[in-house]
């Protein structure tokens, strides 16, 4: 079983640096890592490559870690499209509830 972490923001305006720093400790222990980079939030998540390549190469009791959940879903409906998916798969999904103080 391993941790695999999900980054993923919105514009090219944007950057990954909030998430980065609130999975910290997931880095340093050489978690893989998955991006999707300046990716609409209108794109279901199973349709963005990264995530996408998160899902192929996760293994049975694997937990995906999100720094939170709008970088994954933003509705309802996504939930519950997602969470079919990774019940299907066997996978887990953490989130974090709020980011560090810097």
């Amino acid at each position: 079983m391993a941790d695999r972490l999900f980054l993923r923001y919105s514009t090219d305006k944007q950057t990954n640096a909030r998430q980065l720093h609130a999975r910290d400790s997931l880095l340093n222990s050489g978690s893989p890592v998955y991006e999707d980079l300046a990716t609409l939030s209108r794109v279901y998540a199973a349709n963005r490559s990264g995530f996408r390549r998160l899902l192929d190469e996760a293994a049975v009791g694997d937990t995906i870690r999100i720094a939170e959940a709008a970088r994954l879903f933003r509705s309802t409906k996504d939930v519950i499209r997602i969470r079919g998916a990774l019940q299907r798969r066997g996978l887990h999904l953490h989130l974090t509830v709020g980011y560090p103080k810097t």
